[in-house]
């Protein structure tokens, strides 16, 4: 739980969650000897906040043990918003729904941290069974100073044997839309398919501005549309124009190509996009290079998949 080291920080918590008349636990106790206040944290003590009308208590005055701190954002009078309370571990059963059910977490960041496209966080419950689950609010800016921005992708990132994108023969068939058509923007879009066989259309041909879309089809044989008669699509901005496909299964997905270009593969390598890279190869060589055109990065559980020909439809 959070560790308040002074009154600015005690004011900014207070402001940001001073909402209605909700109460928080924090991180400072004495719940290992009676009167001596530590940080969860292991933090040193040097500062507090305490309601001047008789806190803390002591367990011997207020008959049960109140070995924990609550900060209480918004007084019910206004009279000192952002004071500490002491009360029990599981207050809201012993005392009654005035006080706290929940409490403000701290998660110390290095000086590496970034902000990606999601994030997956475990909670594990501290002394007590969990009562109720967790709500987890992140508050900042992921410009703040201890973000760092992740290198853009660039020709440096791809790796590995270039390899010719096949267009002899016919286009396969057999993969037959019942589900949803999802079509994007000229900006940036995520779509997100159903477990039928969807068709999902990130951009348009001819579209000027440069484009991230993230592509997930769901289950089902989907297609990814990436070109159309008229053109390819993500076809004017080099290694920052592209789709990304997240889950693309080669025994039923498909990708649908323009006919009229000549097209190389190579692996992408780079902390937010893995996958096999689909090129347009703008001088015909078979090799991927400065210059060629990033079309699409195509993944299934961030690993590169193997294109073959029966995932090709080329218009």
């Amino acid at each position: 739980l959070v560790t308040i080291n002074d009154a600015e920080e005690n004011q900014w918590i207070s402001d940001q969650f001073k909402s209605g008349l909700e109460r928080y636990y924090i991180g400072l106790n004495d719940a290992q000897t009676e009167g001596i206040y530590q940080w969860s944290s292991g933090e040193p003590v040097t500062y507090t906040n305490w309601f001047p009308f008789g806190e803390p208590t002591t367990d011997a005055r207020s008959g049960i043990e109140t070995d924990h701190v609550e900060i209480v954002p918004a007084e019910a009078l206004n009279r000192f918003e952002g004071g500490w309370n002491d009360l029990p571990n599981n207050s809201f059963e012993a005392l009654g729904s005035w006080n706290s059910t929940s409490g403000i977490a701290e998660i110390k960041l290095g000086s590496d941290f970034g902000v990606s496209g999601s994030a997956n966080l475990s909670v594990s419950s501290v002394n007590d069974v969990a009562t109720g689950e967790p709500i987890i609010e992140v508050i900042g800016d992921p410009a703040d100073e201890i973000s760092s921005e992740l290198e853009d992708l660039g020709f440096s990132h791809v790796s590995g044997d270039s390899a010719v994108l096949d267009q002899s023969g016919s286009n396969p068939t057999g993969l037959i839309p019942d589900g949803e058509i999802l079509a994007g923007s000229v900006w940036d879009d995520s779509l997100i398919g159903s477990d039928a066989n969807d068709v999902l259309i990130g951009s348009i041909t001819g579209a000027s501005d440069e484009q991230w879309d993230v592509l997930t089809g769901g289950g089902g044989g989907d297609l990814f549309v990436l070109g159309n008669k008229n053109g390819s699509f993500y076809s004017s901005g080099g290694m920052a124009d592209y789709a990304q496909i997240t889950d693309f299964d080669p025994t039923q997905d498909q990708l649908q190509l323009h006919g009229g270009t000549n097209y190389a593969m190579a692996q992408v390598n780079h902390p937010d996009v893995i996958g096999t890279g689909i090129f347009n190869d703008i001088n015909s060589d078979g090799l991927v290079g400065e210059g060629d055109d990033l079309i699409a990065v195509i993944a299934n559980q961030d690993q590169p998949v193997e294109i073959q020909r029966d995932n090709l439809k080329f218009v």
